[in-house]
């Protein structure tokens, strides 16, 4: 075999071991969030790689064969990687693969993989996360939500076990860009999820906490303790509303608040119990100037319709800088009504420190009765005795001594 033979030999024999050696093991772990988008929605991807890779490219085949690369953005969750793009809204409707190709050294030899999954697009009421991941760095956060329908949608967090949300739901006309904002229970885990449920699909953000719970250091008392500066000044005497109200009653009134400093993207919302018989009158976002005096208007039990109890919660001044918040509490009481007739039976029942002297209200109110017949009887007695003497009076009597007196009026 000549010299030349023997290296093209050796050169097909190394390129077939690289085709052999296209990994067809598992080189990726990863997982698309969705089987099924909108265009213009989110894709989000977790990955996680077997082997130390070299270089990777990611892209998408498209139902006509050709490629698209999207604008990636990548994140880390833990110990998982994680990326997200945004699906281009002119996507025609269609089965679409992503591509994660890359290559990695093994034993010295280099070698490539190749990692693909479908996902198919069709067009329905669809809402981009704009915030397609959250880091906790403090007691709130937020998920900015752009609705990409030609509908008005109510998207609903769904319950987890490290948040509570500002609001049980959020309305979304088309083409509005609106925040879900969440406060913060607990915020020692790795990593979790926070579910949106829109009525078509059910949308899932990543959020990372801060690990394991650190002991809390020891404050040096020579240090200054950083205050949290104050956004908001209420002008009231106490930081609290408490009314009590009628259930067919209504009452209104308002809150007086200072900005002590620029503010933007401000929403006022109510958070409890109360917002079932309270309603305030602001927009939902707003821009507060400093040292500008605001009022916030609030309509107590509008509809008149409210059950009796007690019903409590919050005012929560919302912003980008942090949020303040006002303590409601709302005291309905029962409806009234109209005075029953006394019986014995109301009389025990509504007076129970009577029961001892029912017998003597009974015995009374019957001798009362028995005492009027008699007056009546008397009084017809006394009319027949009156008659009598009237009758006997009117007989011509002739007494002595006065005849010429009586000869006056003797009949003729």
């Amino acid at each position: 075999m000549s010299f030349l033979k023997m290296k093209i030999l050796i050169l097909v024999l190394l390129i077939l071991i690289l085709v052999i050696n296209v990994s067809a093991v598992n080189i990726v772990n990863f997982e698309g969030y969705y089987t099924t988008i909108a265009p213009g929605e989110t894709y989000q991807l977790e990955y996680s790689f077997n082997k130390m890779i070299l270089e990777k490219e990611v892209y998408i085949i498209k139902p006509d064969k050709t490629e698209y690369k999207p604008g990636l953005i990548f994140g880390r969750l833990n110990n998982k990687d994680y990326l997200y793009f945004y699906i281009p809204e002119n996507f025609i409707e269609g089965v679409y693969k992503l591509v994660i190709k890359g290559g990695f050294l093994d034993n010295g030899f280099l070698k490539e993989f190749i990692e693909e999954e479908n996902f198919t697009l069709k067009t329905f009421n669809g809402v981009r996360i704009e915030t397609p991941i959250v880091k906790l760095s403090g007691d709130e956060f937020r998920i900015k939500l752009f609705n990409l329908g030609s509908e008005s949608i109510n998207v609903k967090p769904l319950e987890n076990n490290f948040s509570i949300p500002f609001r049980d739901s959020l309305e979304l006309n088309p083409k509005d860009r609106k925040d879900l904002i969440f406060k913060v229970k607990d915020s020692y885990f790795n990593i979790d999820y926070v579910f949106i449920d829109s009525g078509l699909k059910i949308y899932k953000i990543p959020i990372v906490g801060k690990g394991i719970k650190e002991e809390k250091p020891i404050i040096d008392e020579k240090k200054p303790i950083e205050v949290k500066k104050d956004l908001i000044k209420f002008l009231t005497e106490n930081d609290n509303i408490g009314v009590t109200i009628q259930n067919k009653e209504s009452k209104s009134g308002f809150v007086r608040f200072m900005a002590l400093e620029n503010i933007e993207n401000v929403e006022v919302i109510l958070s409890g119990d109360i917002k079932e018989i309270v309603s305030i009158n602001v927009s939902d976002v707003g821009v507060l100037k400093k040292d500008q005096i605001y009022n916030v208007n609030l309509i107590i039990n509008e509809d008149r319709n409210a059950i009796s109890g007690s019903y409590g919660g919050f005012l929560n001044i919302l912003s980008d800088k942090g949020s303040v918040k006002m303590e409601v509490s709302v005291n309905v009481l029962g409806e009234t009504k109209e005075p029953e007739k006394e019986t014995p039976e109301t009389i025990e029942e509504d007076f129970p420190f009577m029961k001892k002297n029912l017998s003597e209200v009974v015995n009374k109110k019957q001798r009362e009765s028995v005492d009027a017949r008699y007056l009546i009887v008397a009084f017809i007695l006394l009319g027949i005795i009156v008659y009598v003497f009237y009758s006997i009076s009117k007989r011509p009597l002739k007494p002595k001594g006065v005849k010429e007196v009586y000869s006056r009026f003797k009949k003729r």
